[in-house]
């Protein structure tokens, strides 16, 4: 939808739908009845999602950039993506201090396939901006990731 808009130029408005997270009596999807989890920051204006870094690539100026994925930090694969938002030119990831690779182009997104074992920490670089998280592989998948039993499970109904 953005490289959409980006190749439209004559597109006079784009909107984001929705900013935050929302409470909808009706809906019970999600494990949280009574709430709406489309938003790019979460309910409590705490937690700004990968999806708002994305919308940041594209249409700020100000300088940045951001590992996502890091709310899931606990993996089991043994070769993970790790994918960098970024309005700079290039980026370079770093994992343990060590240069994994750098990129470079107008894509917004930039993705790296990282090794992994043990404790990471991943950092990347792009112009004078950094960023840093920490990602560790897991024998056993996190349950936290996963809807639990007990919780709605409603089909989606739109």
């Amino acid at each position: 939808m953005l490289r959409c808009f980006e190749r439209r130029k004559w597109m006079w408005a784009t909107h984001v739908w929705n900013m935050f997270d929302f409470a909808a009596d009706a809906r019970d999807q999600g494990g949280e009845p009574g709430m709406n989890h489309k938003g790019l920051v979460t309910f409590d204006r705490k937690t700004k999602k990968d999806s708002f870094f994305l919308y940041k690539a594209w249409w700020s100026k100000e300088p940045f950039v951001y590992i996502a994925g890091r709310r899931y930090a606990d993996r089991t694969e043994s070769t993970t993506t790790v994918k960098i938002y970024t309005n700079q030119p290039g980026v370079t990831l770093y994992a343990n201090g060590q240069k994994v690779g750098e990129k470079s182009g107008n894509d917004k997104v930039f993705r790296f396939e990282l090794p992994l074992s043990g404790e990471v920490v991943l950092r990347a670089v792009a112009g004078d901006c950094t960023d840093e998280t920490t990602i560790r592989k897991v024998d056993t998948p996190n349950p936290a990731y996963k809807l639990q039993q007990g919780k709605s499970q409603s089909a989606n109904w739109v």
